[in-house]
């Protein structure tokens, strides 16, 4: 699989699953620790081959990571981070419903790879610490604040 660059970073997408108030974090492995995201994946060469190669890589790392569980069928963009360090260019999305049930755990190369936990949005700080998984949830605190408003 060869990972799609644009602008010396590399391409990725952040799904971002939301419902009654709360979102779905991955705990990965770390070392001895753990390291918790919001559930991601790098675009590849093949996801730009037809229509929008973010959502053509949306829908196939959410195929790949929840085992087939899971077919998004409503999604917004939400916003987009990049981390100049690691020179990856995250867009984010927000899934608002699906079909399927979202399983316990991520798969990587066919085995499990990490636990998917629900949490309250109100919460994130407690248990996100990457500046790109505290953009996001501010984004969609903001989404959420100003669709309330009209």
């Amino acid at each position: 699989m060869t990972q799609l660059y644009k602008d010396g970073f590399m391409e990725a997408v952040v799904f971002l699953f939301f419902k009654g108030g709360k979102i779905l974090v991955e705990i990965r492995p770390k070392g001895k620790g753990k390291e918790v995201f919001i559930p991601n994946g790098a675009v590849e060469q093949e996801d730009s081959e037809n229509g929008d190669y973010l959502i053509n890589a949306m829908n196939r790392e959410v195929e790949e990571e929840f085992q087939g569980n899971v077919t998004i069928t409503k999604y917004e963009y939400l916003t987009s981070y990049k981390v100049n360090e690691i020179k990856i260019n995250f867009h984010a999305f927000l899934v608002t419903e699906w079909k399927g049930n979202v399983p316990d755990f991520t798969v990587e190369n066919g085995e499990k790879f990490a636990d998917l936990k629900w949490i309250n949005l109100s919460d994130y700080r407690k248990h996100l610490e990457l500046p790109s998984a505290v953009h996001i949830c501010q984004q969609l605190e903001t989404r959420l604040e100003n669709s309330s408003d009209s």
